[in-house]
């Protein structure tokens, strides 16, 4: 049976498999900024600890994000001399 599941041009391809992982921030907190394309997280957050100071944290700057992998391998036979 020909499945239906058409993948965008961007990630087609015909001589690897590819594989789309979901990345799940989950109001994660930060210490420090962070630049990481899949993490990245730039919204300051101020949350105040049971001592009744504030604290700065960074929270993300999108609730999730996608990570793309292409998986290829090639089998070689081995012939005796």
């Amino acid at each position: 049976m020909e499945g239906t599941f058409v993948t965008i041009p961007a990630l087609h391809r015909t001589d690897a498999d590819v594989a789309l992982k979901l990345i799940t921030k989950n109001s994660v907190m930060y210490r420090h900024v962070v630049n990481d394309p899949a993490f990245s997280a730039h919204k300051e957050h101020i949350w105040q600890n049971i001592h009744g100071e504030n604290r700065t944290y960074y929270v993300s700057d999108f609730p999730g994000a996608a990570l793309g992998c292409v998986m290829q391998v090639s089998f070689h036979k081995v012939l005796p001399h």
